[in-house]
């Protein structure tokens, strides 16, 4: 059948040249795969930046996805947190004050970390201010470093003894179940001398006083690595592969290394990424085989290198779809064909900074070369990068075979059921691009750019067999160059550097994810239905195919507050909830009272998916108050939750 008017009433009067027709079939009634989110992570550099109010705020958002969109967040630089007094002798005690900061406000996001043990503890007690480069990589400072030489069998120990205390230190403040589902890992890219400058040997010798210092505290943590760039033809990806296979453990003499997960970092379009994470599969199989089952994670695994470069691609929706396509081929050719074990799939844009850089948003503010005290006003506006994470959360734990036509185009079906029964399929169309290009200098760039996305626009012909008969919502969520793209608005209004508190509020207006429509009701008498839905270039549908339940939602709780400084001297509040109903949500609605007000009126100007909202307080408010309600579905509403009172 055709799309009622929710579908057909989105498509866009365009001139359409060479659009062609997809023919796509998903069944349901077959046994299913096991989807398990193994994208649901970031990255970012350095630790110290979480300090920072823009950081802080970031996190909120990433804590606020919808479903747990993002849980496992991986920043640089953890062990710069760390003082030391009596560094080199038995008597060391440890200063964990700003770690505990920094892992905190991670954990009070529901967020995990990806730690690495990276950086550098200071010999002295407070922490030594840290100095780092224009893209927050190399550390430029060196002062009161202990650790110089990890040849030195002092160094090895005391670097054993440092990873072990501070593993019981976060099993004492978080618990050891806690801990135990994090990820440890090795430092960054130590191939790269600016990340590792200490060799090969000194590498492995660290390694081996992480996985004791960590076991020591508890066997059942996690520890792995190697995170290298590129990989398997680096010398650091070889030999940990080989001395966890067969090398000496420098601290019991044993053969072989315990390695609980591979990591390594292969940034590229799609397509060629999976190419290359099969010949590191490839390599394992042949030459380690007693760790092919070893779980694989490629946890910065971005189009390109280079988070600070600016790529005219990054504001739009063209790398929400790209995310989208990476995951589909992920699963279907890298995981499915062979079977094996994906634990994380990592685009690493934790990054604060402009649109055309990789970041989750697009930050204003007036001053952007300061490095780690921000102090100063600023906007956050979510791209759609950002956004599909939310709409990711929504797919189902179960995955269904798919078949189309023309596999080897950029575009394709994800379809999936949840534990409720709903049928969530993703649709994405991510056209072949030049990604190497940098930010597009004039219009008439971006007017080239916008004719290559016209020419490998799509429509879908999607037929579900093996539904369950009944009724259902269909919900239609949508990103593409006009929907759910505040980048188009700011482009709209002269691109300004430092936007006016009225064209802020015009972007954030339209920056989830768009509801095309309201949701339709559909019958399904026989198991198969048919849809069609065109796709413009570049985009993301997610369709979601609802059984309705009798639960009606309940209210939100747990509200808390950040509140921080807007880019024109505005008061912000970043209120976020939590909420014990991950699926079915169709929107929260965020309401407000301020003494001047005799009645609540809505906050958030679009249906609101996330579970966090930034909100310009009015001027001389004295107090306000907060409630939130949840929408489903079926248009059936939560009572109001109870209030957040602010007083000033």
């Amino acid at each position: 059948m055709k799309i009622p008017t929710l579908l057909s009433a989105l498509f866009l009067p365009v001139m359409i040249y060479g659009q062609a027709t997809v023919k796509v079939n998903a069944d349901f009634s077959g046994r299913p795969a096991t989807e398990n989110h193994f994208w649901r992570s970031t990255g970012f550099t350095p630790a110290a930046a979480i300090l920072r109010p823009d950081m802080q705020i970031t996190l909120d958002h990433l804590g606020a996805t919808a479903g747990s969109g993002i849980v496992y967040v991986r920043p640089h630089y953890m062990l710069n947190l760390v003082g030391m007094k009596g560094a080199g002798t038995s008597a060391v005690v440890y200063n964990w004050g700003k770690l505990d900061q920094v892992m905190d406000k991670l954990l009070e996001n529901g967020l995990k970390p990806i730690f690495e043990i990276m950086g550098y503890p200071s010999s002295s007690w407070e922490v030594s201010e840290q100095v780092f480069d224009n893209a927050f990589q190399g550390q430029k400072s060196d002062a009161n470093r202990y650790f110089t030489d990890f040849e030195n069998p002092v160094q090895i120990k005391q670097f054993r003894d440092l990873v072990k205390s501070m593993a019981l230190h976060f099993i004492d403040r978080y618990g050891k179940q806690e801990v135990r589902s994090w990820y440890f890992e090795t430092t960054n890219e130590p191939n790269l001398k600016n990340f590792w400058p200490f060799g090969l040997q000194g590498f492995l010798n660290y390694y081996d006083a992480c996985s004791e210092g960590l076991k020591d505290a508890d066997p059942a943590l996690r520890f792995g690595g190697p995170g290298t760039a590129g990989a398997p033809n680096n010398a650091y990806f070889k030999a940990l592969l080989e001395h966890c296979s067969s090398g000496m453990n420098y601290f019991t003499g044993e053969n072989g290394v315990r390695i609980d997960f591979i990591s390594y970092h292969l940034k590229n379009r799609a397509r060629y990424m999976i190419g290359e994470e099969q010949g590191v599969y490839d390599f394992i199989v042949e030459n380690y085989p007693a760790l092919m089952n070893i779980p694989l994670i490629n946890d910065e695994a971005d189009p390109i290198a280079g988070w600070s470069k600016k790529y005219w691609w990054r504001p739009g929706p063209w790398y929400a779809s790209f995310v989208v396509h990476s995951i589909d081929l992920h699963d279907r050719y890298l995981i499915g064909r062979n079977d094996l074990s994906y634990a994380l799939l990592s685009n690493d844009n934790g990054f604060m900074g402009d649109w055309y850089r990789r970041t989750h948003f697009a930050r204003f503010t007036r001053n952007n070369d300061d490095q780690l005290s921000n102090s100063h006003g600023f906007y956050l506006v979510k791209k759609p990068v950002y956004t599909v994470m939310s709409l990711l959360a929504l797919l189902g734990d179960k995955r269904y075979p798919v078949t189309l036509d023309n596999l080897d185009k950029n575009y394709g079906v994800i379809p999936t059921e949840d534990s409720l029964g709903n049928y969530i399929i993703a649709i994405y169309n991510s056209p072949t691009i030049e990604i190497s290009y940098q930010a597009p200098e004039s219009t008439e760039m971006e007017y080239a750019d916008s004719t290559i996305f016209r020419c490998q626009e799509t429509s879908m012909k999607i037929s579900l067999a093996g539904l369950k008969k009944g009724q259902y919502k269909l919900i239609h969520y949508r990103i593409d160059e006009k929907h759910g793209n505040p980048f188009d608005i700011w482009k709209k209004n002269g691109r300004p550097g430092l936007p006016s508190t009225e064209v802020y509020r015009k972007m954030i207006a339209v920056q989830e994810p768009a509801l095309m429509g309201s949701p339709s009701d559909v019958t399904v008498n026989s198991n198969i239905i048919e849809l069609e839905v065109d796709m413009p270039s570049p985009s993301v549908s997610f369709l979601v195919l609802a059984r309705k339940t009798e639960t009606v939602p309940a209210a939100p709780y747990g509200l808390s507050f950040d509140e921080y400084n807007g880019l024109n001297h505005d008061k912000m509040v970043y209120v976020s909830w939590k909420d014990s109903l991950n699926t079915n949500v169709l929107s929260y609605e965020l309401m407000c009272k301020t003494d001047s007000d005799t009645a609540f009126s809505r906050v958030n100007a679009q249906y609101q998916r996330d579970r966090g909202y930034s909100y310009i307080l009015p001027e001389n408010v004295k107090r306000v108050e907060y409630r939130i309600k949840t929408i489903d579905y079926w248009g059936r509403e939560s009572v109001l939750s109870e209030p957040l009172i602010l007083s000033y």
